[in-house]
């Protein structure tokens, strides 16, 4: 049986009522699949029942570490194990036939609990997390719970992914914990992102001004970024795309997934260009280069809590046990659109440093195929994102240049004088 009636989900705004009754009935019809003992942990974790999640979840591993491969669950940390186990929660709860995460359905769902984790604000599915039940502090949502190892940007068959629900939901608090997981902000349903979604109903109108201010603010720190990274080589002058992110955690879509143990991962975005040389070709002479910029990116604890204007983000250049300097794409990532497919070359030579990958771009719509190295940072994937942005660049500013070589500029001359 399910969970939510329809009387609880027509509260939210009937722009997009009816997909979120569709997904809560999908939700159901999936439950009844399961035998009764799976039902009521797939129900617990829906509803937040803390005492029956963690009862299921003990009985799990506890059956896995008797099991016949119980030889490398003896080399994994606790931390990994819960890890592991979650994980396979997710891929048997993974709704084949309509495309659908738990997160979906979780994102479906309108009940509504305290939230110890956010500091008592409302959240609609409390449960104790799995690794921690004595401790108040480590008391958490089933949201926190599913998207330290899911997917956030798994797209069902009607084209959502769980932030649309969540903006259909009308609940804040849900996409402020979505964002900072590292849901991406540009993320599309057909053709609309979520904060042109929020903005198409006078009852998301908050969720819409705060999106607003945090995707001004996102991209005015990507740019100050940017503008550092490439002084002196490129001046970038306007943003050609959305700012799009995409996130490192492991990403479980099928059952089958839930036993590998994958080294790299492979990521694909849509990448919607705003404008081309072809669309404003008076632009061409100042701006010649269309350049894509892929920047590992970090959220500070304090983002859960900060103002949308002012995003606690940081990049930082990744290093190993040795201190050596981490690729995260050891590969040529590949572009794509509906009639071709080309790789494309970095747009700087060696070495690398760390801190940001760049490549030309040819003139058009297309999807982003990326292959990421995980292997020297397994441990820290669940906290890395990598930013993605389309730049026009001119030349470089050769004030750069004069200061660097204590040559008279404009500025520097008139201090002089």
């Amino acid at each position: 049986m399910g969970i939510a009636s329809k009387k609880q989900a027509m509260v939210i705004d009937g722009m997009e009522e009816s997909n979120v009754l569709y997904m809560i009935d999908s939700s159901s019809k999936l439950a009844r699949k399961f035998t009764p003992w799976i039902r009521r942990f797939y129900n617990a974790l829906l509803v937040g029942d803390a005492d029956e999640f963690l009862s299921k979840f003990s009985s799990i591993s506890r059956v896995l570490k008797k099991s016949a491969g119980r030889m490398r669950y003896e080399h994994m940390s606790k931390d990994q194990f819960a890890q592991h186990v979650m994980n396979g929660i997710i891929c048997a709860f993974f709704d084949r036939a309509e495309n659908t995460s738990i997160l979906h359905h979780l994102a479906a769902y309108s009940y509504h609990f305290k939230c110890f984790a956010m500091e008592r604000s409302p959240c609609f599915a409390c449960i104790a997390h799995y690794e921690d039940r004595e401790d108040s502090a480590a008391f958490s949502c089933s949201y926190r719970a599913v998207l330290s190892e899911a997917s956030s940007e798994c797209f069902d068959h009607s084209g959502r992914a769980p932030i649309h629900y969540v903006v259909m939901r009308n609940d804040l608090h849900l996409v402020k914990l979505l964002l900072w997981y590292g849901a991406d902000v540009s993320l599309r349903e057909r053709l609309t992102t979520p904060l042109q979604l929020a903005g198409l109903s006078p009852t998301t109108m908050l969720i819409c001004e705060y999106l607003h201010a945090r995707v001004q603010a996102l991209q005015r720190v990507f740019m100050q970024w940017i503008k550092k990274f490439v002084r002196g080589v490129w001046t970038p002058h306007r943003a050609l795309s959305d700012l799009h992110f995409i996130r490192l955690a492991k990403a479980c879509d099928w059952r089958s997934d839930a036993p590998r143990d994958l080294v790299t991962r492979n990521r694909k975005v849509r990448i919607n260009m705003l404008e081309t040389h072809a669309s404003n070709p008076q632009h061409i002479k100042k701006c010649p280069l269309m350049l894509l910029f892929v920047v590992p990116t970090f959220y500070k604890e304090e983002d859960r809590l900060a103002d949308a204007s002012n995003p606690q983000i940081f990049c930082a250049t990744l290093q190993n046990l040795n201190g050596s300097i981490v690729k995260l794409l050891p590969f040529q990532p590949l572009l794509s659109s509906s009639n071709w497919s080309v790789g494309i070359r970095s747009a700087l030579e060696k070495p690398h440093n760390g801190y940001f990958y760049v490549y030309k771009l040819p003139d058009d719509t297309y999807t982003l195929h990326l292959t990421v190295n995980l292997e020297e940072v397994r441990l820290d994937a669940s906290h890395i994102a990598l930013a993605i942005q389309a730049f026009a660049c001119g030349p470089p500013d050769l004030r750069h240049y004069n200061e660097l070589r204590g040559l008279a500029t404009l500025t520097n001359k008139s201090k002089l004088d």
